[in-house]
């Protein structure tokens, strides 16, 4: 190379010296590494001639040093890009990276509304009626396969099965061997990734982290998506456990500990209550409790009683829980007294109860279970401070003429005073932070509902109360939403936001709501 620029130099010298000999109009230019010399003919522009020279640029980068450009991978609500190289040298794209359109979202099935991964809200509306097999496909080394499915032939979902089988493996006689055996598929030896396997996700629990799915090179083992840490849940809560009984000297020690690890969570004492009740009611059946150190009524056993007065009691150990279903269809009783000391409801205990009018909850009760009281005939109720959530359908078709839900309460489930009687305004406390879908529905008589600035979400047709009797239904709402269902309120609702109309329209609303008339600290306008 230092041979040829140096003849080429010698050349340009020798221009040189002819040039000096030439007329003023001769051009020589050096532009691109090019080097022009132009002699024009005195007598026209026919015997015009010019000389052109590559003269080469030590400069350029005659081996690159690649690197590699990171995929990533699409989602439903942002596209990805692919792959790429660049050369970390002078900078020069050898592969460029092309923009991957965004991918589908993911439903659990034809009926659920949800995305899986973004929380997109779709309309459903097909009920798939009719509907045709899909054959299955096996896959081979070249292809993907499909294992059998069913499709709906009015909308065109696939509504079973048909899911991608991965392509099998090419075979080779061994490392070196680019042939496949099956399809003939030829191979370079270093790995373009071709087969590939997924990397299953890994669940987290409330004491470790888990894992997003990935993908593996099935040949040469490198990892193309990686995987993903996913943070621990929370622990889920169980019932107060007794680890001394109380004395009329000393009080008890109970604790609660998470369901999943056996982490203790809360702590706390129980007191003494006396013994003597001669109101008690005969007959129940209590069983002791794991601890050994308190006893849960498990159901009426021979008790006929339709007043039932729960004793604090049994064989000399505290009851501390009404068991599941307890009480259940036990439609002669009419009233409930729960004494001191008792810390549980459970799921079901007097569902189905419709005669009953009066329970008693004393305020050592943290927890009621789901369905506890469901289509009873309660008309109030004085739910304990201690308690920190109000379950799914705990008080469902109630005949409640007013609900006061306590301080601390941070969350209504799904349907737990829906088809209540409640008269007036709903008192809602300020620790409360989401309300769940159905929570309040279809409340009969209900004016104004006034919601906290704890308020954080509002589920679907969470007050969508089509049978109000009054004129006005106003919710005063304040500007701490950030989300709001489907139907969230009933059609033609006046929703009083403490907000401006910026801050409304950048609360997550499901495009299914009704038209409200809403009035914010800026205007008034129909959303």
């Amino acid at each position: 190379m230092k041979i040829k620029i140096i003849a080429l130099l010698l050349l340009l010298a020798m221009l040189t010296c002819m040039l000096s000999a030439c007329a003023a109009s001769e051009v020589l230019k050096l532009v691109n590494n090019v080097l022009s010399f132009f002699v024009p003919d005195k007598g026209g522009i026919d015997n015009d001639f010019q000389f052109n020279f590559n003269v080469p640029d030590p400069n350029r980068c005659t081996n690159h040093a690649i690197v590699p450009l990171e995929a990533i991978a699409p989602t439903c609500q942002t596209p990805g890009v692919s792959g790429g190289q660049v050369c970390s040298k002078c900078g020069i794209v050898i592969i460029a990276q092309v923009e991957l359109p965004t991918v589908d979202h993911v439903y659990d099935g034809v009926q659920d509304k949800d995305c899986n991964n973004c929380g997109f809200i779709r309309e459903v509306k097909c009920e798939h009626l009719e509907t045709q097999t899909l054959e299955a496909k096996a896959p081979t080394c070249t292809s993907t396969g499909r294992t059998q499915g069913e499709k709906c032939i009015g909308c065109g979902i696939i509504i079973a099965g048909y899911e991608v089988l991965d392509p099998t493996e090419h075979i080779y006689d061994g490392d070196r061997d680019d042939i496949c055996n099956e399809c003939n598929y030829v191979r370079k030896l270093a790995c373009l990734h071709e087969v590939t396997k997924k990397l299953e996700a890994v669940a987290p629990t409330c004491t470790e982290t888990g894992l997003t799915k990935g993908k593996e090179c099935v040949h040469c083992g490198e990892i193309l998506v990686a995987q993903q840490e996913i943070p621990q849940t929370n622990h889920i809560e169980g019932d107060w456990i007794v680890d001394k009984a109380p004395s009329e000297n000393e009080a008890g020690e109970i604790h609660t500990e998470c369901t999943m690890c056996k982490a203790v969570l809360r702590e706390g004492t129980l007191e003494f209550v006396s013994i003597e009740n001669e109101n008690a009611s005969k007959g129940l059946t209590f069983a002791l409790n794991d601890d050994k150190n308190s006893y849960t009524l498990v159901d009426m056993g021979d008790c006929t009683d339709k007043e039932i007065v729960i004793p604090a009691y049994y064989n000399g150990l505290p009851v501390t829980k009404i068991g599941e279903g307890a009480f259940l269809n036990k439609s002669e009783i009419t009233s409930v007294i729960i004494p001191e000391g008792v810390l549980n409801i459970g799921n079901g205990a007097f569902r189905e109860c419709v005669k009953l009018q009066s329970v008693s909850i004393p305020a050592t009760v943290t927890s009621i279970g789901e369905y506890a009281f469901y289509n009873c005939s309660l008309t109030s109720i004085s739910l304990p401070e201690g308690l920190l959530e109000i379950k799914q359908y705990t008080f469902y078709g109630c005949d409640f003429t007013k609900i006061e839900i306590p301080y601390g309460v941070t969350s209504v489930g799904d349907g737990a005073f829906a088809e209540c009687e409640l008269v007036g305004e709903l008192s809602l406390p300020s620790s409360l932070e989401i309300i769940g879908k159905n929570a309040f529905y279809n409340l009969k008589k209900v004016a104004t509902i006034t919601l906290p600035k704890s308020l954080k979400t509002i589920g679907d047709r969470a007050f969508n109360c089509d049978s109000l009797e009054v004129e006005a239904r106003e919710i005063i709402m304040f500007n701490y939403v950030n989300k709001i269902g489907a139907y969230a309120f009933v059609a033609g609702s006046t929703i009083n936001y403490k907000g401006r109309s910026a801050e409304w329209n950048s609360i997550l609303i499901d495009p299914r709501n009704y038209q409200y008339i809403v009035t914010t600290l800026d205007g008034a306008f129909v959303d």
